[in-house]
């Protein structure tokens, strides 16, 4: 299993402030694919990410349909510190969290920024299990 570095948890934790927040790629039930920024990405531990999910719209029914996602952190302003490509792709399995400890410590850990944009205050936290991380290259890591 890749562990996550003290490096991508940095740069992660500045990926919104930094202008360059993480993507996130889900399939529905379909196998239709579908791209969601999320400023709220976090290393969660040395195996997982996680993000708060405020909009709960097609990310969240995607995750939901089917697990499997790629978040996606380029940031060309730290391309001399980091891999080829500036780029970090992170596979893996999301698992929808409310109402539990999980959900507490992502909404702790959740940037002011994005709290701040879930004006209704009912989003969920997503942990995703990672289970490759790959440069722009395809290297894995």
């Amino acid at each position: 299993m890749p562990k996550m570095t003290d490096q991508m948890r940095d740069f992660i934790a500045t990926a919104l402030a930094d202008g360059a927040p993480c993507l996130l790629a889900t399939v529905d039930a379909q196998g239709h694919p579908n791209i969601s920024p999320k400023g709220s990405v976090l290393v969660f531990d040395p195996e997982h990410l996680a993000y708060w999910e405020r909009s709960k719209r097609m990310a969240l029914a995607n995750v939901n349909a089917n697990p499997n996602v790629c978040v996606f952190y380029r940031n060309p302003a730290k391309g001399q510190e980091m891999p080829i490509g500036a780029t970090w792709r992170f596979y893996g399995t999301a698992q929808v969290h409310d109402g539990d400890d999980v959900h507490a410590q992502v909404k702790a850990r959740t940037v002011k920024a994005e709290l701040d944009r879930d004006t209704e205050g009912t989003g969920v936290a997503v942990l995703v299990k990672v289970s490759k991380i790959l440069d722009l290259r395809g290297n894995e890591l």
